[in-house]
């Protein structure tokens, strides 16, 4: 049974559950209090049997150790990230005032744009592109 369970019938309680379970073979602890018990004295018989081998003890894994306390210790060092003026090249693609390498090539905004998008940060006319590459 479990709390809040509501048992219609003798059948359906806690007590002759446990029974139905212990008469087809189950191992079934007294209470819960002794259920660590039941586990390691059924291990114990099974390994003792031969049914089942014990396995190594594998030690856990080492937790890792907090960046910043490595970074005191001077273990790590930050992550450089460069960002230019320029261009934004934190990403997979170079940025240029927000503009991607690849939406340059594809709108064929030509040395003219790319200037415009490197010096002044934004997008000219196209005149300005046209007048920058006469130049």
């Amino acid at each position: 049974g479990h709390a809040g369970s509501n048992a219609n019938s003798k059948m359906e309680t806690a007590s002759a559950k446990n029974l139905a379970l212990r008469q087809v073979g189950a191992h079934v602890p007294d209470s819960f209090e002794y259920l660590g018990k039941t586990i390691r004295k059924v291990y114990e018989e099974l390994v003792e049997s031969g049914e089942i081998e014990p396995a190594p003890e594998v030690p856990p894994p080492q937790v890792p150790i907090d960046f910043k306390w490595a970074q005191e210790l001077g273990l790590v060092r930050k992550q450089t990230s460069f960002i230019s003026g320029i261009c934004d090249e934190r990403g997979d693609e170079l940025l240029y005032a927000g503009v991607p390498m690849s939406g340059v090539i594809k709108e064929n905004l030509g040395v003219g744009g790319v200037i415009s998008l490197l010096w002044f940060q934004r997008r000219m006319p196209d005149f300005a592109y046209k007048f920058i590459e006469l130049c």
